[in-house]
C-alpha cells in the first residue's frame, strides 16, 4: 500500500514530468499526455486528475478547439494560435514511434524544429527523427514535415531540401553514415498531410533530384509509422 507521503511524492514526480512535456511539446492533448506518460487505460483517471489540479494551479492553460474534443494543454507563457494544430500531429508522431517502436530500433533522437545549415542557406525541418538500429548497428535518420490543408500554407520545402541535398553538407553531420560500400544516402522526407493528391503534384514537378519522399495521413502513420520511414 502506498502512504499518504509516497502518494504526494508520486505526484509531484508525475506533475514535473507533465510540466517538462508541455514545456517541450508547446501545445499537447490530454490523450498524448496519457500515452507518452500514463500508458494503460486504466491511468486515464489518474492522467486527467493532474492535469486538472496543474490547470487548477495555474501551471498549465488549456482551451477546446471543439466542445467534443478533449482539451488541449499549453505552458502559460505561450499565446494560442494557428500552429497548435501543427504541434498536435507532430506529436502524434512521437506517440506512433514509440508504441510502435521495433526490437531492433531504439529512439535516438526525436528533434522538433531542426536547423540544416549550408552555405548561406538553412532549411528548417519540422522533426529529425534518428533511429538506432540496433541489430545492423547503424543510424536510420528521417525528416518529417507536417502540412495542413487549413493553414493555407504553400508546401514549399521541396527546393530547400533539394539544395541542402545537393550541397553535400548533410554528409558530414553526425548522423550521415556511409553503407558498407562507403555510399551516402540522403534521409527519407515523410510529409504527414490532409491532401496528399495535392502534395503528390507538387512532389512530381518539383522534385527534380528524386529526393526520397514518402506522402502519407495522420491516420496511415498511427497504425504503422514504421512501414513509412
Amino acid at each position: 500500500m502506498v502512504s499518504g507521503a509516497n502518494a504526494r511524492a508520486i505526484g509531484k514526480n508525475r506533475d514535473a514530468a507533465i510540466l517538462e512535456l508541455v514545456e517541450k511539446c508547446k501545445f499537447i492533448s490530454r490523450e498524448q499526455v496519457q500515452a507518452m506518460l500514463f500508458p494503460g487505460q486504466e491511468y486515464r483517471q489518474k492522467c486527467c486528475q493532474r492535469l486538472q489540479k496543474l490547470y487548477q494551479a495555474k501551471k498549465l492553460k488549456r482551451k477546446r478547439t471543439d466542445v467534443a474534443a478533449p482539451y488541449v494543454y499549453y505552458p502559460p507563457g505561450v499565446t494560442w494560435n494557428q500552429k497548435a494544430e501543427h504541434y498536435l500531429i507532430v506529436n502524434w508522431i512521437y506517440v506512433a514511434l514509440v508504441q510502435q517502436i521495433k526490437w531492433w530500433f531504439k529512439l535516438h533522437l526525436f528533434k522538433r524544429e531542426y536547423f540544416c545549415q549550408w552555405d548561406t542557406d538553412r532549411l528548417l525541418a519540422d522533426t529529425l527523427v534518428v533511429l538506432n538500429n540496433t541489430e545492423r548497428k547503424c543510424l536510420h535518420p528521417a525528416f518529417v514535415e507536417v502540412d495542413r490543408a487549413d493553414s493555407n500554407n504553400k508546401f514549399d520545402k521541396v527546393p530547400k531540401y533539394t539544395d541542402f541535398y545537393k550541397s553535400k553538407a548533410w554528409v558530414k553531420l553526425w548522423w550521415a553514415q556511409p553503407d558498407p560500400e562507403g555510399r551516402y544516402r540522403f534521409p527519407k522526407v515523410l510529409v504527414v498531410t490532409d491532401r496528399p493528391n495535392q502534395i503528390d503534384k507538387i512532389l512530381e514537378k518539383e522534385n527534380t533530384a528524386k529526393i526520397r519522399f514518402e506522402v502519407v495521413t495522420l491516420e496511415s502513420v498511427k497504425k504503422d509509422i514504421y512501414y513509412f520511414i
